[in-house]
């Protein structure tokens, strides 16, 4: 717990749904869970599945059944 992994993903502006790739750093808070923060936008914590899809980004979004 505690490592850090930065990944390039996907940041959808709204509402003009403008697509813009940027790199953002998360530190590992356990096995699915994971923290991000910066200043710009504050903290969040969000959980992913088992195959590295956000399920909950607290504050944010949550993914809903198909």
């Amino acid at each position: 717990m505690g490592r850090q992994v930065t990944s390039p993903v996907a940041w959808v502006d709204v509402p003009e749904l403008g697509v813009t790739r940027v790199e953002q750093t998360y530190r590992r808070l356990g096995p699915l869970r994971w923290a991000y923060a910066d200043p710009a936008h504050g903290a969040f914590e969000l959980t992913v599945d088992d195959d590295g899809l956000v399920v909950d980004y607290t504050g944010f979004a949550t993914r809903v059944a198909g």
